[in-house]
């Protein structure tokens, strides 16, 4: 048979077979060799992270309110936000300026159904950290839609990607036994390779860990029911991540953190 015949032929089931087989386990490889490199450059990412985070300011969470109303008609939405700085509210003023309000406004205007929100956060909170210090304090209160929003700081903990997805899917499950069978939207882990205000090459070493976390997080959808995990788009990338140095901005990083799938 000639090589243009070759060509030609219809691809068998076993070339089909490896290429999709190639295409499962290719980004899996690469997620794992980014955990290992990780792992081998430890040292510096820790001398770099040290000398980054004594330059960075802080700021406090926002102040009151942490629960309030948005205004519309019928039966009114049930927002409950957990998570790390964003949803305590880091960087800005007031708690109506954070991820829950912000969520509740959104979720407003798109339905016409009032909402009712409120917001538990803990600043350089890990997922493990906040089983331990935040749901504990979670009322029993019912709540249609929990936005979870935890990430950047495991990752600068060098948490592995399975204890974090573990860890959230106990969140998970210790939220909804307290407010009851909410959907769910955990909102995805900042690609700190993308900081401005991270040197290199700790931004990129970061960025590796952050790709193996996402990708942990993601695989909860398979076994936990009524649960979406964002990611951060293209989108929110290009208007976003220019602004961001550790820093949370007010209602544009708000937005990047849930992103806009979150809430619509």
């Amino acid at each position: 048979m000639s090589i243009a015949a070759g060509l030609r032929e219809p691809p068998t089931a076993a070339r089909i077979y490896a290429f999709s087989s190639f295409r499962r386990t290719g980004p899996r490889i690469r997620l794992a060799a980014g955990v290992l490199g990780s792992l081998a450059l430890f040292p510096l990412a820790a001398v770099q992270g040290t000398v980054t985070r004594s330059r960075m300011p802080s700021l406090r969470p926002a102040e009151p309110p942490h629960r309030g109303w948005v205004a519309g008609k019928g039966r009114s939405l049930r927002v409950l936000a957990i998570g790390d700085s964003a949803i305590s509210g880091v960087g800005v003023a007031r708690g109506d300026e954070t991820v829950s309000a912000t969520t509740a406004r959104a979720l407003a205007r798109l339905t016409g159904r009032p909402v009712a929100w409120r917001a538990i956060g803990l600043s350089d909170a890990t997922v493990s950290r906040a089983m331990k210090q935040l749901v504990p304090r979670l009322a029993s209160e019912p709540a249609d839609l929990v936005v979870v929003a935890f990430g950047a700081n495991d990752v600068v903990a060098y948490r592995s990607p399975s204890a974090f997805a573990d860890t959230l899917a106990a969140l998970v499950t210790a939220a909804r036994a307290r407010v009851g069978d909410a959907a769910v939207v955990i909102a995805g882990v900042a690609p700190l390779a993308l900081f401005p205000g991270l040197p290199w090459p700790l931004r990129t070493i970061l960025g590796w860990r952050c790709a193996a976390l996402q990708a942990s997080a993601e695989r909860l959808t398979e076994w936990l029911p009524r649960v979406v995990v964002e990611r951060f788009g293209a989108a929110f990338s290009r208007t976003c991540l220019p602004v961001m140095v550790f820093i949370p901005m007010r209602e544009r990083m708000l937005y990047c953190r849930v992103g806009g799938a979150a809430i619509g």
